[in-house]
Formats: structure tokens, C-alpha cells, sequence
């Protein structure tokens, strides 16, 4: 049964999804340190919204990386396994599955044992995991899904040892990173936006949660008219008319996003071959 709800709306009262939490008040001083942020925070940092291009742009490259929607339409039974001595790191595990299953409007619940999960989150303390391809990772999802789009089974490897260098910068890739980034994953986006400023993305390692883009991804992704199995062309359609219509809401003073540029690309060059 389809999870999503067609047409959900965001609240145009006073209280808001944690998105825009606090957007008005906070306005004027986000303004003010933005140049302070930018020199503080280094490359790493950009601005929490970003241009509609750039979102439907982000929707293609994570949640359309295998041409075709892919998302949870059944309950999530989520069991952990491995080095669950770590309570601290399976409470922020869990803590997370949970959030991102409330904004995708999924029911998720645990189970006793991870025979019984389709979401299996599997803590070891390694030094890297060594993958099928040859490379080596911190931390990895095993995504699944049917032919039709519909999310089948996750696991889940996380790594609670996780080194103070990463891709040759002194800075600290936390576990809490590595377990948001990969639970992102294993809801259905199988991509890396990296011209986004999103948790999913390589480029922006100093994130420790969900952006504000990640958010709406997410909520694009489980709106009811986004279905399982959508081809890409359709869904990048559909996907611009559900992001115009939040950020419309989220915004009201602001016009509402025109159709992307980005698609316009895309059909010139289809046109062309």
C-alpha cells in the first residue's frame, strides 16, 4: 500500500515542519553572517536553500541514480545486530531511521531479531570495510528493491571506528555523519548530489545531520504522486511540480518556482541524438 499521501500539504499555520522552523525570525541574522559563516566554515559551507534548479538538479542525481524511482510502500521492521554494545550509537541509529520514516510518512517498527528486519542495521569496529569493487569504505548501505521501485530490504554497515582523516583532510568524519549519510541510502537515494548542500554529498564531510535540502528531498520523494518505478523524464517532471508546491507554501513571499532550467537542458539534449 502506497505510504505517501497525494496532495500532502505543509502547514500554513504557525507551526511548521522542522524545515522551516524559525525561517522569519531567524531571517535577518542568517543575512548578517553570512560572510562570517562563509570564511569560518571554509569550502564546505553553503547556503541551507538553494535555487529550485539546484533541487530538482539534486533529486536526479540522488533519488533517479538507477533511472527509476525507488522508495519504501511497506511497513519498515528495522533489528540491530553486530556490536550492539554501543548504546549511545545504536540510540542515534535508531533516533534517525525513526525521524526519516516520520518525514517520509513511512511506518517503521523494531523487531526482536534481524531475521525477522528488512532493515538491518549491522555495527562492526573495523578499521574500513574492504568492498566487492575493490574499495574500501567507513561505512555502507545495501539498498534493495523490486523491479517496480519498491524497497525491499536495507543493510545497513556502520562502522563506529572511523578514522580522523578523510580524502586527505585532518578532519573528523564522525560515525553520526557516516550513519545519516548511509541511512539517506536506505530510503531509496541511491546517488550523491554533490552540488548540493546535502548530507549525501562528499564534498560537505563537516554536515552531522539532514540539511533543509535533504529534508525536502526526502518529502519530495514520498509524496503520494511520486510513484514506485516512475521513469526518470516523468519523475524529474513530477518532482518539480511537488518541490514548486512546497517551497510555495514553505515561501509564500517569494514567486513560485518556474519550470527548472535543468530539465530545459535535459530535453535539448535528447533533441540532439
Amino acid at each position: 500500500m502506497e505510504t505517501g499521501r497525494p496532495g500532502r500539504q505543509i502547514s500554513g499555520s504557525a507551526v511548521k515542519p522542522g524545515w522551516l522552523c524559525h525561517r522569519a525570525a531567524l531571517a535577518g541574522i542568517a543575512l548578517a553572517c553570512i560572510a562570517l559563516l562563509s570564511a569560518c566554515l571554509g569550502r564546505d559551507w553553503k547556503p541551507p536553500l538553494q535555487s529550485h534548479d539546484q533541487l530538482v538538479r539534486a533529486f536526479d542525481e540522488a533519488a533517479l541514480a538507477r533511472g527509476f524511482v525507488m522508495k519504501w510502500t511497506e511497513p519498515i521492521r528495522y533489528a540491530a545486530d553486530g556490536r550492539t554494545d554501543d548504546a549511545a550509537r545504536l540510540a542515534f541509529a535508531e533516533a534517525t531511521l525513526l525521524r526519516m520514516a516520520a518525514i517520509a510518512g513511512v511506518e517503521a517498527y523494531k523487531v526482536p531479531h534481524v531475521s525477522a528486519a528488512n532493515f538491518a542495521l549491522v555495527f562492526s569496529n573495523v578499521e574500513n570495510f574492504k568492498l566487492a569493487s575493490g574499495q574500501t569504505a567507513f561505512c555502507y548501505a545495501v539498498p534493495l528493491a523490486d523491479r517496480n521501485g519498491h524497497m525491499t530490504k536495507v543493510i545497513l554497515h556502520l562502522n563506529i571506528n572511523m578514522p580522523n582523516a578523510f580524502y586527505g583532510q585532518m578532519q573528523t568524519l564522525s560515525p553520526e555523519q557516516c550513519i545519516v549519510h548511509e541511512m539517506m541510502h536506505g530510503f531509496g537515494f541511491y546517488g550523491h548530489p554533490h552540488t548540493t548542500y546535502s548530507i549525501l554529498s562528499y564534498g560537505n564531510i563537516r554536515l552531522q545531520d539532514m540539511t533543509e535540502a535533504d529534508e525536502l528531498l526526502l518529502r519530495t520523494l514520498y509524496d503520494g504522486r511520486m510513484k514506485p518505478g516512475l521513469q526518470r523524464w516523468p519523475a524529474l517532471h513530477q518532482a518539480h511540480e511537488i518541490m514548486a508546491e512546497l517551497r510555495h507554501e514553505a515561501y509564500p513571499d517569494q514567486p513560485r518556482p518556474g519550470f527548472p532550467a535543468y530539465i530545459e537542458k535535459l530535453a535539448a539534449r535528447l533533441k540532439q541524438h
